[in-house]
């Protein structure tokens, strides 16, 4: 099961510069194979970077089980955010990277204790990428936070995001 915040209207695409979606989950495994298009052909898909070792679901899924492992009892350990810019523009893999670090760290996660890949899709009209992390921390089994006010938060993380890597803010 998922949890959907941050869904912007197709009005508020038109005017932004990168828009943030938030999902929360149970299944790394299948949260992987989807961004990677397990079993299908994607040569508009590239896992760009991140702090895991695997390069497909199955090998994804084996490492992100190291922190859920320490913390059972947590439901949804599963953290997937989507950021994409508006049909114009583009940035590069290090851009991509340094911008999502600071979206995670403006969202509670910390890059350096969860763990977490980047995987960018080129198959729409708009560059984006997904962030798949755990919520858990594997340093210390925290958990990071979880509030109802996280969609809020995505957009304000998505401005200080962009304005890392010298993009307009979210209007």
């Amino acid at each position: 099961m998922h949890d959907t915040e941050g869904i912007a209207s197709r009005a508020d695409w038109r005017n932004a510069d990168v828009i943030a979606k938030l999902v929360k989950g149970s299944n790394f495994r299948r949260a992987a194979d989807y961004l990677l298009r397990a079993g299908k052909v994607a040569p508009r898909v590239a896992l760009l970077g991140g702090n895991m070792i695997g390069r497909d679901g199955r090998s994804l899924a084996d490492e992100f089980r190291v922190g859920r492992e320490l913390r059972p009892d947590v439901l949804r350990p599963v953290w997937h955010a989507v950021l994409a810019l508006s049909p114009q523009q583009s940035l590069t893999a290090d851009a991509w990277t340094r911008a999502v670090r600071t979206f995670m760290s403006e969202m509670g996660l910390n890059p350096d204790r969860h763990q977490w890949c980047l995987v960018l899709h080129k198959d729409t009209r708009h560059e984006h990428v997904h962030i798949l992390a755990s919520r858990i921390s594997v340093i210390d089994g925290l958990l990071a936070r979880e509030m109802r006010g996280d969609f809020r938060l995505s957009h304000k993380a998505a401005a200080v995001a962009v304005a890392e890597v010298g993009l307009a803010p979210v209007v």
